[in-house]
């Protein structure tokens, strides 16, 4: 008898051992995705803010605009556009983040110190090699 409870409890470890690795894989995935879709966004946004200001520019130019402030109202829109595609970039580095290896995080985070080790060792396996 306790026996088997020992096995179904091994065997329940391993069960939840292997749905917490398909949970951080789905959760990788999902961060990929969402990196994609806001770059994706960025893109058409970018994309919205050429075009406004090309419209913007042409009726200015053709006297359409009754005032300057109508052109202008198409800049604070593009400035309003500008502000959500910060944030999604602000996203983007964040999702980056979690994404990485603990070795790139270590070089983003802190560059001297990555590059430093790393020398270091590189030091010394060439005194290893000469000695």
């Amino acid at each position: 008898m306790l026996n088997k409870l020992i096995q179904k409890q091994q065997e329940l470890e391993e069960e939840v051992a292997s749905l917490k690795a398909q949970n951080k894989e789905l959760i990788r995935q999902h961060l990929i995705l969402r990196r994609q879709l806001l770059e994706n966004q960025i893109v058409i946004l970018e994309g919205i803010i050429k075009s406004n200001l090309a419209v913007g520019v042409y009726l200015l130019k053709k006297g359409i605009f009754a005032t300057i402030d109508d052109y202008n109202s198409y800049v604070d829109n593009n400035k309003r556009i500008e502000e959500v595609i910060a944030n999604y970039r602000t996203e983007i580095v964040q999702i980056e983040r979690q994404l990485a290896t603990p070795e790139q995080q270590t070089q983003v985070e802190f560059p001297s110190k990555y590059y430093k080790e790393r020398n270091n060792v590189s030091i010394k396996h060439t005194l290893m090699k000469l000695f």
